[in-house]
């Protein structure tokens, strides 16, 4: 129990974490353009993009609250550059759809999932209004054959009841297997995870974010294999005859 809460804790840290990426146009507009061009003086900024001096000022004192810039004395001029890191390869926020086109094209064949009690909720709401790209996401893993092993608490395996006909037909054929808790899962979004790769889901705001941290998926499926011999394991086949 303890392990979960531990891991439930990590994946809502994550989340909260990532809204630092969460950029207005005019800062993913300065922060790409430093990252492209390695660093940029607020002169050089001021004249590549024609903003008045106050404007990128600020924007960049934003980006580096953030901690996604830093400011450098560089021979006898200030420059901004992105942090170690981060550079290599920056985190990725993109629609769940173009998301789900991201998992299509990688070279995984099984994914690991943890589904948090508020994200339940917010899917169920989300596919009351409009079930297609949930659907999208069935074809998608039914295609390509990719196991996904879920940990779900048993308090939204039952509000799953709620969904329609439909998607719960949609659900059928996918080769999944459920770990479920009688525990609580915080939180308000998803986590996935492969053997390079995190997807946070938050499907509340058709908003997936793509962190590629190796360190991290090692930590997180170690912490998940610990957990599930403490759940029920169940296959796909079984779960939808409970929500029948």
């Amino acid at each position: 129990m303890l392990m979960l809460e531990y891991m439930s804790n990590i994946t809502d840290q994550i989340a909260r974490q990532l809204k630092k990426y969460e950029l207005n146009p005019t800062e993913k507009k300065l922060f790409d353009h430093i990252l492209k061009c390695s660093e940029k003086t607020v002169r050089e900024i001021e004249n590549d993009f024609r903003m008045t001096r106050t404007r990128v000022t600020y924007t960049l004192s934003k980006l580096a609250d953030r901690g996604l810039v830093y400011r450098v004395l560089v021979g006898r001029k200030h420059v901004y550059k992105v942090r170690k890191g981060i550079k290599d390869k920056p985190p990725e926020v993109l629609s769940v759809v173009e998301v789900i086109d991201k998992i299509r094209n990688a070279k995984h064949t099984r994914l690991y999932g943890v589904q948090s009690d508020g994200s339940v909720l917010s899917l169920i709401k989300s596919m009351q209004k409009d079930s297609r790209t949930l659907e999208k996401v069935h074809r998608v893993q039914k295609q390509r054959s990719v196991v996904i092993e879920t940990l779900i608490s048993k308090k939204s395996l039952m509000r799953v009841k709620k969904i329609t006909p439909r998607l719960k037909k949609s659900h059928l054929g996918r080769p999944s297997i459920f770990y479920v808790t009688s525990c609580e899962l915080k939180g308000k979004t998803d986590i996935y995870f492969d053997q390079t790769t995190v997807y946070i889901v938050d499907y509340s705001k058709d908003k997936a974010t793509i962190l590629h941290d190796l360190n991290l998926s090692i930590l997180l499926t170690q912490l998940f294999d610990i957990i599930k011999v403490t759940t029920q394991k169940i296959g796909a086949g079984d779960v939808y005859k409970i929500l029948e």
